[in-house]
C-alpha cells in the first residue's frame, strides 16, 4: 500500500479512531488503527470490542497503491500531530511501514492486518434519521449525568426511547436524572428501549458533520449503529434494566422561579470556591425578589452571592452539591432556566425549554 496525503486530512480521522482503540486491552492488536484503501480514498478504523469506528477520508488523499495496514494508534497519531510537513507519504515496506515528510522519515513496526477484528460495513439500513446537531445536543445535555463506575451497569449508559413520535434520552447516576426529548413528527419509526454506552455517544459528538447533516440510526438486539456521511460508529448495548425514571420526576412543585442561566452558574461557582471535599454543598435561599447562593465551612469561611429574581412565594432553603448544578448549567444553552422545588428534603427540578428537565437530589444542610 502507498499513500500520498495532506497531513491534516488524515490527522483528524486518525486521532478520532485512535481514541477508540483499546489502550488497556490484553489484545495488542486492538491498540492499532486499520487503514485500508478504497476507490475514492481510505477508510480508517479502530475498535476496543465494545465500540468501533470507521471513518472515510477522500479529500486530500491520493492512493498510489492499493492495500491495507495496521498502524500503532498512539505512535502514528503522535507522528501526524508533531510532523511539520504539509504533505506526507505512507508506504508498506518489508519491515513494516515508512512515513516520509519533506525532512523526516519514520519507520514503524506493524502487525498483520488479517489479525484485526472484522468490523461492520459502512452501509446500513437505518430505522431512523435525525439531524446530527439535534442528537449531539441531546447527548451533551444527558451524558454528564451517567454513573462513572457503577456496578449497576445500566446506569453507565444513556437510555434511548422512541414513543409517540418522540425521541427521549435519559441518564442517571442515582442522585440526579437528566431527560432530553425531541419531536419526531416526520417519522413513523419505532425502536425498543436501548442503553447506549457513553463512550460511543462521546465519539459521535466528535464526528465531523455538516450543518444540516443527518445521523442514521440502526438498532439490533445487542448493537446500535450511528452513520453519518463520513463515518460509522457501532457499539454493543449496555445490558441491564434502566430504572423507571419517569416515576421519580416530582410533581406538584409549589415553588418556581426563573433565573438567568449564566448568572446562576456564576453564583454557584463563586459559592463553591469556599467549599471543601468533606463539606461540598451550596445553599440556595429563595425569598421574595431574591435568590441567594451561599456556602459556609469551618475550614474555609463563608461566601454569599445575591441574584434578583421575580418570585413572590414562600421562602425556601435547600442545599445541593455544586458540581451537580454546574454540570447542568454548562450543558444547556438556554438563556433562562426554571428552578422548581417544594421542600428542602425533596428533589428539585431544573427545566431548560420545553424539551429538557433535570432532577437533582438535595443535600442535608447543617
Amino acid at each position: 500500500m502507498k499513500l500520498r496525503f495532506a497531513r491534516e486530512a488524515l490527522r483528524e480521522a486518525f486521532q478520532l479512531a485512535a481514541s477508540v482503540a483499546g489502550q488497556r486491552t490484553t489484545k495488542p492488536v486492538l491498540q492499532n488503527v486499520k487503514v485500508e484503501t478504497t476507490e475514492q480514498g481510505v477508510i480508517v478504523s479502530a475498535t476496543d470490542l465494545e465500540v468501533a469506528i470507521r471513518l472515510s477520508v477522500v479529500e486530500g488523499v491520493e492512493v498510489l497503491e492499493q492495500g491495507q495496514i495496521l498502524l500503532p494508534a498512539s505512535r502514528v497519531a503522535g507522528i501526524l500531530r508533531e510532523s511539520p510537513a504539509g504533505e506526507l507519504e505512507l508506504e508498506t515496506v518489508q519491515s513494516g511501514c515508512q512515513i516520509k515528510g519533506k525532512d523526516s522519515v519514520f519507520k514503524v513496526l506493524v502487525e498483520d492486518p488479517e489479525e484485526f477484528p472484522r468490523l461492520p460495513s459502512m452501509q446500513i439500513e437505518p430505522a431512523l434519521r435525525i439531524a446530527a446537531k439535534d442528537l449531539v445536543g441531546m447527548v451533551r445535555k444527558t451524558a454528564f449525568a451517567t454513573a462513572k463506575e457503577s456496578t449497576r451497569y445500566a446506569l453507565n449508559g444513556i437510555l434511548f426511547v422512541i414513543t409517540d413520535h418522540t425521541l427521549e434520552l435519559a441518564a442517571t447516576d442515582g442522585r440526579r436524572l437528566a431527560v432530553a426529548t425531541l419531536d419526531l413528527e416526520k417519522t413513523e419509526a419505532t425502536l425498543p428501549p436501548a442503553i447506549v454506552p457513553v463512550k460511543a455517544l462521546t465519539e459521535l459528538e466528535r464526528l465531523p458533520t455538516q450543518e444540516e447533516e443527518a445521523v442514521e440510526i440502526k438498532l439490533e438486539e445487542t448493537q446500535v449503529f450511528f452513520k453519518t456521511e463520513r463515518g460509522l460508529i457501532s457499539s454493543r448495548l449496555v445490558e441491564g434494566n434502566f430504572p423507571p425514571h419517569r416515576e421519580v420526576i416530582p410533581k406538584d412543585m409549589d415553588k418556581k422561579v426563573k433565573v438567568r442561566r449564566e448568572s446562576l452558574l456564576s453564583a454557584v461557582r463563586q459559592a463553591a470556591l469556599l467549599t471543601t471535599e468533606e463539606a461540598k454543598a451550596v445553599r440556595l435561599s429563595l425569598s421574595p425578589a431574591k435568590l441567594t447562593v451561599s456556602s459556609k465551612t469551618p475550614e474555609s469561611g463563608e461566601a454569599q452571592v445575591n441574584l434578583e429574581v421575580k418570585y413572590s412565594g414562600k421562602p425556601l432553603e435547600i442545599g445541593f452539591n455544586p458540581d451537580f448544578l454546574v454540570d447542568v448549567l454548562r450543558a444547556v444553552e438556554e438563556e433562562e432556566i426554571e428552578l422548581e422545588a417544594s421542600e428542602p428534603t425533596r428533589p428539585a427540578v431544573i427545566r431548560a425549554g420545553k424539551d429538557y428537565l433535570y432532577v437533582v437530589m438535595p443535600l442535608t444542610l447543617l
